[in-house]
Formats: C-alpha cells, structure tokens, sequence
C-alpha cells in the first residue's frame, strides 16, 4: 500500500512539474513581482520517485534542477539512491564517496555504500567503510553497530573469502592471443666472454639461440571449491590448467597443471592458510619439471585499512634435463597491504628464496621487493600495475665462464580486466596484460629481455 501510494504521488507530482518551469523548483519568487508558483520540493519528490519505483525520472529530476556538479550533499545522496536503483552502482559510489568526504557522519549514506560493496562482494571495502564510522562519532550508537556489523564480515583475505557460505564452486575459463618477442628465452647478446684452458676467449652465439619472436593462442581454466568445515575451519581445493601455443615456434609450446588443497583458519583480526601443492610443467609435450612442496600464508588485521601478512614454503623442484638442477627450495617474504579508499589498493613484499641444487653451480639466493597498485573503476575495470626485482647470487662459478653468475630480474606487469556481463553473459569480460622481463648477468649467455602482450575473453561461473 506505501508503494502504491509513492508512487501515485511520485506521477502525480511529476505531471505537475510539467505546468512549472524547473527553475521555479530550484529559486523562490522575488518579492513584488506577483504571486509565488506553488512551491514543490525537488527533493522530496526525488525521494517519492525512487521509492516508487520510478528512478528513471528521480535522477534526470534532480540533475536538471541541482546539476550534476551540485554541493547539496542531500541532492548528492539522493542521486546515488536512485544510480543504485537503476544498477549502476559504479555511480552510486562516486555519489556516496563525494558525500562522506564532505559529510563524514551521514551514516544512511555509508550504510547504503557498504551495502553495495557488500553485493559486489569486496568484503574488505564494506568493512573500512563501516569501522571508520568509529574514528568519526567515536561511542555512537550506531557507530558501534556499524563496527559489530564490521567484524562479522569475514577478514578480506581470497582464501578465505566465502568460509561462510555452506559451500561454493568457482570456475574462470580464459582464452585469447598473445604476440611474444622471445619465446625461446635467448640471450640479448650474440657473444660471451669465457675461459678455456685459463684463456680468455669470446664465444659467438648461435642465430638459433638468439632472440625468437612469434605469435599464438593461450587459455587457462581455474577452479576453486571451498568446503567449510566449521564457522573458523575450512578446505580449499584448487587447481590450474593452462597451455600456450605458438603459431610458427611450435616446439616451443608450453603446458602446465598445478593443483593443491589448503586448510584455512580464521581468527578474530587473523586468518591462517597451509597448502600442499604440486605442479608439471611440460615443453613441446615433453615434461620440462615439475615441483611440489608446502606453502603457508598468515594476515593479520592492523586497522580497518592496514593488513600485515607473512608467507613460508618448502618445496623440491625436479628437472627433467639434468639431476644437477633438481633442488630443495625455501622462502620466506613479509607483505603489508592498504586501502587507500574502498576499491583502491597498494602493497608491498619482500622475500627471500633459498635454493639447494644437486650440483653448487646452480644453487643461489634469491632476495628482493614487489610492489603492486589495483584500482576498480567506472563499474566495468580493474587495472593492476606490479613491479618485481630480485637480486639471485649462485654459489659457485661454472668452468666455462671468468665468474659467478650474479643476475639483477626486472619484471613489471600491467592488467586491465573488462567486466563485460552488463552487455553479454553474467560473468563474461576481457582483459589486456602486458609483461616485461629483464635479466642483467655477469654471464653474458644469461642477460635476456622479455615483452609479452596478450588479450582474451574471460568467463567466471
């Protein structure tokens, strides 16, 4: 019955709108200049519409009048109820987000804006939006229901994400083309220095050895299926198939499948994970190695916008080429991770990597930071911008070469993800990566550059 009046009223007043200039919403009758329009409240009128079903007249109602521009934070909110309405929740956050920042103590507008990162399931950016509630009407009532109804959001960690939910499968297929310029992994010099019989000499690379750039076809399929155990316990299984095919440098294809299953754990502030892993990785069908091992990871809440965590693994690397390749490997990094605001997020980690081979010539450390930025916006996008340097210093020098090998790896990574299902398929999206490898060495044959540059359809279910 309220809707149904709402709406009368919300089509009622709108045909009255039409005999009154829009102008006389927005400006009283000077004094002396005859008698006043009757008064009609742009904004209560907004609000009739939206509640009665009519957002598509409440927002181009409140845009005319106020403008899209406006400082009316009342307007401002208004917009957004109706944005979300409508579906377009990318707008309804701007509009919310404008009106928090002039307005920190609004708080129907930051429960509706927790509400939509909620059914856009960025758990983590519901949860900062609700606890700052806290910093700003410190004792409220209703702060302190914004902070339980916080906590009882699961800690923001991919893990750990649906530990809640009875049980869910996800699946991502991918496919797309890539353009490779060294898909041989050659070296960018055609010579390198070397010692034989205590002489210095200078070797001549190959053409075939040197640089190969083509062109093919890659696809992925990713599952996940978490089965929950308790409210705190859970089993995470995963796995991964992927494979890329070149056009013309066919013996260069490549293939893999890796898969684990991880016991979770989540704490009040915490969450825990251990997962035995294992993988192959095949070249031109023919198996290149394979690894299998134990990974650990644990975060940590600091603040409702900063997540401390740390990771550890051991694992054993089997190379089909050589025994003196196989090795024992351990790592260890420390990451922490910000929200700068809901949807917008940096980090950071630095790890350390041991390797045992079976021969010292091809054991190292390895050390060094990442770095990584992701961003959602306008609805449709997430870009990921990644920066990685390692510093891998090897045990022993190889006979042939004057010394150690010492290697400087630069990797940078870009990411843009099109989310494609408001046109097409739920789920359905396309992406554009790019990555950039370079390699320095004291060992000439090792120093290498790398471009890759790929673009595909994605379908999540």
């Amino acid at each position: 019955m309220k809707r149904s009046r709402a709406a009368a009223l919300a089509c009622t007043s709108f045909l009255a709108l039409l005999a009154f200039p829009i102008d006389a919403l927005a400006q009283p009758t000077p004094p002396g200049e005859g008698a006043a329009a009757p008064r009609i409240d742009p904004l209560r009128l907004a609000e009739a519409m939206t509640e009665g079903g009519r957002p598509d007249l409440a927002c181009p109602l409140l845009e005319q009048v106020f403008g899209a521009d406006t400082d009316n934070l009342t307007a401002l909110a208004l917009m957004g109820d109706c944005r979300n309405a409508l579906g377009d929740r990318g707008e309804a956050k701007r509009l919310y987000e404008r009106v928090l920042e002039a307005q920190p103590d609004a708080e129907r507008v930051r429960a509706r804006l927790a509400g939509i990162y909620l059914a856009e399931g960025d758990r983590g950016a519901a949860r900062s939006v609700l606890t700052a509630a806290e910093t700003v009407r410190p004792g409220a009532q209703s702060s302190k229901l914004m902070s339980s109804l916080a906590r009882s959001i699961p800690v923001d960690e991919p893990l750990l994400a649906s530990v809640d939910k009875p049980k869910r499968l996800a699946l991502q297929l991918s496919a797309g083309l890539i353009v490779d310029s060294n898909v041989n992994g050659g070296p960018s010099s055609s010579t390198a220095a070397a010692v034989i019989g205590g002489l210095p000499v200078t070797l001549a690379i190959s053409d075939e050895s040197m640089p190969r750039d083509d062109g093919g076809v890659n696809y992925a399929l990713n599952a996940n299926y978490l089965r929950p155990l308790s409210k705190r316990w859970a089993l995470l299984f995963q796995g991964n198939a992927s494979a890329v095919n070149y056009f013309d440098e066919t013996h260069y294809d490549r293939d893999s499948v890796a898969g684990g299953v991880a016991l979770l754990y989540r704490g009040t502030g915490f969450t825990v994970s251990i997962q035995p892993n294992a993988g192959l990785y095949r070249q031109d069908r023919d198996r290149e190695q394979s690894l299998y091992g134990v990974s650990s990871r644990a975060t940590v809440r600091l603040s409702p916008k900063v997540n401390l965590s740390a990771t550890a693994s051991v694992a054993h690397r089997d190379v089909a080429v050589t025994d003196a390749r196989n090795s024992d490997e351990g790592q260890f990094g420390l990451g922490i991770s910000y929200s700068y605001r809901p949807g917008i997020r940096f980090g950071a980690q630095y790890d350390v990597l041991r390797a045992d081979a079976g021969d010292d010539v091809y054991s190292y450390w390895a050390h060094g930071p990442q770095v990584y930025a992701s961003a959602g916006f306008a609805r449709y996008f997430v870009a990921t911008l990644r920066y990685r340097y390692n510093r891998i210093d090897y045990d022993e020098r190889y006979w042939l070469f004057p010394e150690k090998r010492k290697d400087d790896l630069n990797q940078v990574s870009a990411n843009l993800d099109i989310d494609l299902s408001s046109w097409t398929v739920k789920g359905l999206g396309a992406y554009l990566r790019y990555d950039y490898r370079s390699n320095a060495s004291t060992v000439e044959l090792n120093q290498a550059h790398r471009h890759q540059a790929s673009s595909g359809l994605f379908w999540r279910f």
